[in-house]
């Protein structure tokens, strides 16, 4: 009988020494929880670096197809970074801009950008005078061409 109880008593001393080098159920929980947050942050950061990319480039294709600000797609517009995406790859799709930008500027059309003319305002460009046409002093005259 003597034998049992040493050997019940070197089982539970080994039993337990088997118990502190294992983590308890309660700390590897805490870990994995800790682990998921983490990576959960990991992940978060990463989107906000992906949107903010992909706003870039919805920002410079829209520009590159009339809008004078390309924000103006995604701001005023109020079109969505999702809207943009490819739904396979997930980059931006230059046609879904193409689209949704010349909706955005058949509705505002000022929004697009201007084209200037580079000789308005310069003199002597439609050519000499011609006489028909009238001046300040025929005006003055009462309208007679001279």
């Amino acid at each position: 009988m003597t034998d049992d109880v040493t050997d019940d008593s070197t089982s539970e001393t080994d039993g337990q020494q088997h118990d502190e080098t294992e983590p308890k159920p309660d700390h590897r929980e805490a870990a994995y929880r800790r682990r998921a947050t983490e990576a959960e942050a990991a992940r978060d950061a990463l989107q906000v670096r992906l949107d903010a990319r992909d706003r870039t480039d919805a920002i410079r294709l829209a520009e590159s197809f009339g809008l004078a600000q390309g924000s103006d797609l995604l701001d005023i517009g109020a079109v969505p970074l999702e809207n943009l995406r490819d739904k396979v790859t997930g980059e931006i799709s230059t046609e879904s801009v193409k689209l949704l930008t010349a909706e955005l500027l058949a509705g505002r059309p000022g929004l697009a950008s201007k084209v200037y003319d580079a000789d308005q305002g310069k003199r002597g460009v439609g050519g000499p005078r011609s006489k028909a046409s009238s001046s300040w002093a025929d005006l003055l005259q009462g309208g007679q061409a001279g």
